[in-house]
């Protein structure tokens, strides 16, 4: 991978990479990209494309993890991007778009009826990502991030299981002394679907929260803490698989 400076506003990205495995053969990929800050407003402007090579993983191979024991074949993709981030008053405040888009072959997909995996001959996931960070002092960092997204199997029009289209992310962290850190995160899943077939429906949104708490006592030693589902929602990630109630975490890191 190499990064060139053109000029201090202008940098080109440019990797390449070859991967050789026993069973799926060897594949080379790549990526290039661009970006540009502009002047005046210093805008960043920047654009991405490349292409993933993604074998089958153990799991996905052994029958008794529900894979199957037949060759499946490695995913192939290509994904592009572009977008730009916006500082605002003096850096405090952050803003980016960026639009991206992936064409995927040979997509693994779970079959919950037949308890198997399926490969899917093409699909496709496009969509837009908005972030606001905002950073009023040291001590204090919010962002709040939307979005969108449409992933579909190509092949037969049908939408992608258990990939929402609207998703809201939200995190606050203070830092109220130097040796202590508290913050919450919250994330809100928007129109999904699950099932598989003329099974495949549409599920509960949920909103799930997250509080959490550090101490760093020494430089080696820290106390946290954290609560999970804050809000008590019933929801399921993944149909059959229910969300555990609202629950209390805590313990010591040592670091040696």
């Amino acid at each position: 991978q190499t990064q060139w400076e053109i000029t201090e506003r202008l940098q080109l990205l440019a990797g390449i990479r070859r991967d050789a495995y026993s069973d799926f053969g060897s594949e080379v990929t790549w990526r290039g990209g661009v970006s540009w800050r502009v002047p005046v407003t210093e805008t960043l402007l920047h654009a991405n494309y490349g292409t993933a090579f993604a074998p089958p993983t153990p799991q996905d191979r052994e029958p008794a993890l529900f894979g199957v024991a037949t060759l499946l074949k490695p995913e192939l993709s290509r994904g592009i991007e572009f977008g730009f981030t916006q500082p605002l008053l003096d850096e405090k405040l952050t803003a980016s778009v960026t639009w991206f888009r992936n064409d995927i072959r040979n997509f693994i997909e779970f079959d919950p009826i037949l308890f198997a995996l399926q490969q899917i001959d093409r699909a496709r996931t496009e969509g837009v990502e908005c972030q606001l960070s905002f950073r009023p002092c040291d001590r204090v960092q919010m962002s709040l991030g939307y979005t969108h997204l449409d992933a579909a199997n190509v092949s037969d029009g049908r939408r992608l299981v258990r990939r929402p289209r609207h998703t809201v992310t939200a995190q606050m962290t203070v830092q109220p002394v130097d040796p202590v850190t508290v913050g919450f995160t919250a994330n809100w899943s928007i129109d999904r679907e699950d099932g598989f077939g003329a099974g495949q429906s549409d599920q509960e949104d949920f909103l799930n929260v997250r509080l959490f708490a550090n101490w760093q006592v020494t430089e080696n030693v820290s106390l946290f803490g954290r609560i999970e589902n804050l809000l008590g929602d019933d929801y399921q990630a993944a149909r059959g698989f229910p969300s555990l109630d609202t629950g209390a975490y805590g313990g010591v890191k040592v670091k040696f």
